[in-house]
């Protein structure tokens, strides 16, 4: 039983540094990417899953970086530039919410060192979205569905 979980951290490190040969033999361009805690554990786990599921070895810097190949072949075009003008949104919060957003925020930028009110601000419509995603969708369905 040892042998095999030994023989099991061989071939993971091994696995790893032939990634990390690949990556440090050809030219790359590192970008550092503040993930809200949300999307980091969907991340994590879309990954994990995709391991046990599939046998697929990949590590989220892999994943990610084939979901921007798989972006940049989706839209070649300069015309999907116009699509990426931002949408702004006024948010009218009363002062009780504003005064905890603005602690909240002090206390992560206190913790991490640096942190926006912007980042949170999405981070819980992200959130919000997600969450109401499944509901949303099952009250969808029981409208279309014929009624018995």
């Amino acid at each position: 039983m040892e042998l095999k979980l030994i023989m099991g951290y061989i071939n993971r490190y091994r696995h790893q540094i032939q990634r990390h040969r690949t990556l440090t033999t050809t030219e790359t361009k590192a970008y550092s990417l503040r993930l809200g805690r949300h999307l980091f554990e969907k991340l994590n786990k879309h990954v994990t899953l995709l391991k046990l599921i599939e046998g697929k070895r990949k590590t989220k810097q892999e994943w990610i970086a084939e979901a921007i190949r798989e972006k940049l072949e989706r839209e070649p075009d300069p015309e999907h530039c116009a699509s990426y003008t931002p949408k702004v949104i006024t948010i009218r919060l009363d002062e009780d919410t504003d005064r905890s957003l603005e602690s909240k925020v002090d206390m992560l930028k206190r913790m991490h060192g640096n942190f926006s009110k912007r980042q949170l601000l999405v981070e819980a419509i992200q959130e919000k979205l997600e969450n109401e995603e499944g509901p949303s969708r099952d009250a969808l369905a029981r409208i279309a569905s014929p009624q018995n």
